[in-house]
């Protein structure tokens, strides 16, 4: 997921100066994506900024160093909205990258529960039809070179619990995903 995206829809609430989007990134984010380190956040902005995604304003303070305040333009906003309503057709296949999941924290800004709906089911139906292909797949694991004297069965008790812990985790998301939809269904009194 790029860090462009996630500082749009922060920015998306009001202005912000770095410092403090460091602070929520840190907070909020944390078991999303690894840490932003401030550089990489500064040069986001920078980039974002010659985009035209954000302006900057600069503060002078007289015994703290000046203040950069960042705020989303309209365009920011425009590609924000379009990350989060861009065709899911082409989801990662991977589900623990969190890209989706990133766009769900802000979907509220789209106030559209028709297209967030839309979004969810896509999500949702793309990751039953990898479990469809791939859940009862043959798995198959043979220790060929014995010069390490490796234990076929531990090896497979091993890649076992690996494998059920890829099937639990999937399965929690499924269950996140069908929640998900009801309840924003519910919130807004839609039906199927």
């Amino acid at each position: 997921m790029k860090l462009e995206y996630i500082l749009a829809g922060l920015l998306s609430f009001g202005p912000n100066n770095g410092y403090e989007l460091k602070r929520i990134l840190d907070r909020e984010w944390r078991f999303f994506r690894k840490a932003v380190h401030l550089s990489q956040l500064y040069r986001t902005l920078n980039v974002m900024e010659k985009q035209g995604w954000v302006t900057s304003v600069v503060t002078t303070r007289e015994k703290s160093p000046d203040l950069r305040t960042y705020t989303l333009t309209d365009e920011g906003f425009k590609v924000l909205k379009d990350w989060l309503t861009a065709d899911q057709s082409e989801c990662g296949f991977r589900f623990q990258d969190r890209t989706f999941v990133s766009k769900v924290y802000f979907m509220g800004i789209l106030d559209d529960p028709e297209i967030i709906i839309k979004q969810l089911e896509n999500e949702l139906g793309f990751r039953l039809s990898q479990i469809e292909k791939h859940r009862d797949r043959e798995r198959y694991l043979e220790v060929l070179d014995d010069r390490f004297n490796i234990a076929e069965d531990g090896m497979r008790f091993f890649s076992d619990l690996v494998h059920n812990y890829g099937t639990g985790a999937m399965d929690q998301y499924i269950d996140w995903l069908t929640t998900t939809i009801e309840e924003i269904k519910r919130r807004h009194s839609l039906s199927d």
